[in-house]
C-alpha cells in the first residue's frame, strides 16, 4: 500500500486485512477440526510392556540375522577372490612362460593381491561399525 494520509483508504485496507486473517484462521480450524475427526475414527492400540519388549527382542533378531548373512555373504566373496589369487599364483609358477606373459601374471597377482587386502579391510571396517 502507497503512503496515504486517506482515513477511508487506511480503514478499507485494514478491514481487507482483517477479513483476510479471518478466512485463514476459520480454514484452518476447519482442517484441524477434520484431523480431529480422522484422529478419533483411528483406533489405538496399546501394548503392554511385556509385547513391547518381546517386538523390540524381534526385530533386533532380524537385525542380527540380516547384518550376519551380509557379513557371511562378503566373506565368501573374500575368501573366493584370495582361492582365485592362489590359482593364478599357481598357474604362473608351474607353467613356463616367456618373460612377458610372466610380467602380465605377476601385474595380476598384485593386483589381486591389493584387492584381497582392501576387502579384508572394508569387512573388517564394516563388522566394527555394525
Amino acid at each position: 500500500m502507497a503512503k496515504t494520509n486517506d482515513f477511508d483508504l487506511c480503514k478499507q485496507y485494514v478491514m481487507n486485512y482483517i477479513e483476510n486473517n479471518k478466512r485463514q484462521l476459520n480454514h484452518c480450524h476447519f482442517e484441524l477440526t477434520k484431523q480431529e475427526q480422522q484422529f478419533q475414527t483411528c483406533q489405538i492400540k496399546e501394548l503392554s510392556f511385556e509385547q513391547m519388549e518381546q517386538q523390540l527382542k524381534e526385530l533386533v533378531d532380524r537385525e542380527r540375522k540380516y547384518l550376519s548373512k551380509r557379513n557371511n555373504d562378503k566373506l565368501i566373496k573374500f575368501k573366493d577372490d584370495i582361492s582365485q589369487k592362489q590359482r593364478l599364483t599357481t598357474i604362473s609358477t608351474s607353467a613356463l612362460m616367456n618373460n612377458q606373459e610372466n610380467e602380465y601374471i605377476n601385474r595380476l597377482i598384485t593386483i589381486r593381491e591389493k584387492q584381497a587386502e582392501i576387502w579384508k579391510e572394508q569387512l573388517m571396517l564394516e563388522i566394527r561399525i555394525h
